[in-house]
């Protein structure tokens, strides 16, 4: 399940400022580039901001002792070959870039996880994965997601057919 958050909006590429990357400890313009570039490549992600709770000091989301900040995640569908998207929800940790972003397939209704070598099917987690920016952690995801794909859908229950009912006067 994807970390808590509020005040979550979207916010127009073109609208992607300083004051949306305050909270990372690398260059805001860093974070910024590799957000823009990454929505150009991939335009079926959106861009958020929102407030995430994080773990103090150590720059990952959940933990006994959080806050929360103001972070830049993006949202949207993977592109898988052969197969329906992955809806995922991909959050930028303060540490961005030292630490990868974090990230959590998010299913639809009817549609369940799966255990695959990138994702844990109780939580909807991915596994870090190398990656230079943004952009090849985006590729990765769908590498990842080719090789082992994490969604099953749910087998619709068969309606049941019953004989006519006999009615006896």
């Amino acid at each position: 399940m994807p970390p808590p958050t509020t005040n979550v909006v979207p916010v127009p590429v073109a609208q992607l400022s300083s004051s949306h990357a305050a909270a990372y400890k690398s260059s805001s313009s860093r974070v910024i580039g590799d957000v823009r570039a990454t929505v150009a490549m991939f335009p079926q992600l959106t861009v958020l901001s929102g407030d995430v709770a994080v773990t103090r000091g150590s720059g990952s989301l959940f933990g006994p002792s959080t806050k929360m900040k103001r972070l830049i995640g993006l949202s949207g569908d993977i592109i898988v070959p052969g197969r329906p998207p992955v809806p995922v929800n991909v959050w930028l940790s303060p540490d961005y870039p030292k630490k990868s972003p974090l990230t959590w397939v998010i299913p639809p209704p009817n549609v369940l996880l799966q255990r695959t070598a990138d994702v844990d099917p109780l939580t909807g987690t991915t596994l870090t994965r190398s990656y230079v920016d943004l952009r090849s952690y985006i590729r990765g995801l769908s590498e990842a997601f080719s090789a082992g794909y994490p969604l099953a859908m749910v087998p619709q229950a068969q309606p049941v057919a019953y004989p006519p009912a006999v009615v006896y006067a």
